[in-house]
Parts: structure tokens; C-alpha cells; sequence
């Protein structure tokens, strides 16, 4: 992982026994699965042994945003936001995908879409 300022500019993921290095800017979505994470860029999913909460830490200045218990996002992938019921959002990511957030992270969601000139009303 090469880093700038204290934060990385790349993760290393795994993918069919080969680790590839993924520039911050490729990664669309961060997923956790146990003692593991599972990062989304360019369509396909890496592997690496890590937490989300330890990422959450590192990638917050980086332009990620936790949305969930399981999803941290790249910001700058998204493709749009759409207000659902009960405080919640949806993000359409670049890639197609549509992530949930869930109303545990309502607040730091609607501080985030705030900061974006796109929060509620």
C-alpha cells in the first residue's frame, strides 16, 4: 500500500491467487465478510484480510463514507442518491450497483450528504 499524507493511495486486494494494487480512485465499494473485506472496483471483487472498521479509519479522508454495518463507499463513485422511506438512502454507484443504507448510520449519511449539498430538506 503506498501512501500520501497519511493516506493510502492504493489497497492491495487478492483475486484468483494474484494480488493486484487498486487505486483509491478505481474502488467503487468496500464490503466486509467476517475477518476479511472484499473490495469492488471495475466491476470484479478483491479479497483482503482486514476489518471494515480499520479501513473506515483510514479511508474516511480519502473520500469513503460508511453506510452501513457492512458498506463503506467511495463518494466519488456515486452516481446519484435517492431519499427512501424511514431516513434512509440508496446510492447508485458508477458501476450499476445500488447500495442500501441502513437508519444506524442515518446521521453521519445525512452529515456526509450535507457536505455534499445534497442533504435532506
Amino acid at each position: 500500500t503506498a501512501w500520501a499524507d497519511g493516506i493510502p493511495r492504493a489497497l492491495m486486494g487478492e483475486r484468483d491467487r494474484k494480488l493486484f494494487l487498486l487505486g483509491l480512485t478505481e474502488i467503487d465499494y468496500i464490503e466486509s465478510a467476517r475477518n476479511y473485506v472484499l473490495i469492488h472496483a471495475r466491476s470484479l471483487a478483491y479479497i483482503r484480510r482486514a476489518t471494515l472498521k480499520d479501513l473506515v479509519s483510514t479511508l474516511s479522508a480519502a473520500g469513503y463514507a460508511r453506510i452501513s454495518r457492512s458498506l463503506l463507499i467511495n463518494l466519488s463513485a456515486v452516481h446519484y442518491v435517492e431519499r427512501q422511506e424511514g431516513g434512509t438512502y440508496s446510492f447508485r454507484m458508477r458501476d450499476g450497483m445500488t447500495l442500501e443504507s441502513t437508519g444506524a448510520f442515518r446521521a453521519g449519511v445525512a452529515r456526509i450528504l450535507n457536505g455534499m449539498g445534497q442533504g435532506p430538506d
